[in-house]
């Protein structure tokens, strides 16, 4: 399927009608083979823009519903618990969105969680979800993913994360040219978590965005409070499938 949900492979047509039922301009096709689907599917993407137009950029917009997280995905409203009383965990610029996110995987690959806390003024916001078969460098994508998909309009939006991976690849121009050289490294490798560069562009090109990196572990109190919530649902037994993984659409292990 080039555009639907989730762009990838599915092996039942049901898989795939999920993902394109309703879903505005949807392309997909049968194969015979993996092979034949995955060059189709890596056609469409090696010849996007650098950037999306407006109007792919409304087809392509990321939300946590789009994205079909399933059961393992919740949000909701919270004065957290983990939220002090200090500059770790406010938001003293009122024109500026904070989000803190995280990911976690048992095992790489296994069973992962994300999460993010946004933060905006006096307001405060949780997402979380998971996969069952997952890596942590997805999580850590998957948790930026849905922490924009929380924003209602375009922002000014500090995204601080203890990704490396993720802060280099958005703030260093890894992603720009990935786009460039057809989705292939600089090793003309396949770029990994390919499925997920593309979609998390794409929904920051909605925003000002700059991601920030911060150090885990090491007693940031949103920080931790992502840590802790992606780690429950990693642990969770009722996750929905990471169908761009499990459906072999990530380029190299991530």
């Amino acid at each position: 399927m080039k555009k639907g949900r989730v762009p990838g492979i599915y092996k039942t047509w049901a898989e795939c009608e999920a993902q394109v039922k309703g879903f505005a301009d949807a392309i997909f096709k049968g194969f015979r083979t993996r092979a034949d689907a995955k060059k189709f599917l890596a056609q469409e993407i090696a010849g996007r823009p650098h950037s999306a137009t407006r109007a792919e950029q409304k087809k392509l917009q990321v939300s946590h519903r789009d994205l079909e997280l399933g059961k393992g995905f919740e949000e909701r409203d919270a004065i957290s618990r983990f939220a002090r009383n200090d500059d770790e965990g406010r938001n003293d610029d009122a024109d500026r969105v904070i989000i803190y996110t995280d990911g976690s995987s048992v095992g790489n690959p296994g069973a992962g969680g994300y999460a993010a806390v946004m933060l905006y003024g006096g307001h405060r916001k949780e997402a979380r979800g998971g996969f069952r078969l997952t890596t942590n460098n997805r999580m850590e994508m998957m948790a930026a993913l849905v922490g924009l998909g929380l924003l209602k309009r375009h922002c000014a939006v500090t995204i601080y994360t203890d990704s490396k991976y993720l802060r280099d690849a958005m703030m260093n121009g890894w992603v720009k040219r990935w786009m460039k050289n057809g989705w292939r490294t600089r090793a003309d490798t396949p770029v990994a978590n390919m499925d997920l560069w593309l979609q998390l562009w794409d929904h920051a090109q909605k925003h000002n965005v700059k991601f920030e990196w911060v150090r885990g572990h090491a007693g940031n109190a949103e920080n931790e409070r992502c840590d802790q919530l992606a780690t429950q649902m990693a642990a969770r037994d009722d996750l929905p499938p990471d169908a761009g993984y499990e459906n072999g659409l990530t380029g190299e292990p991530g």
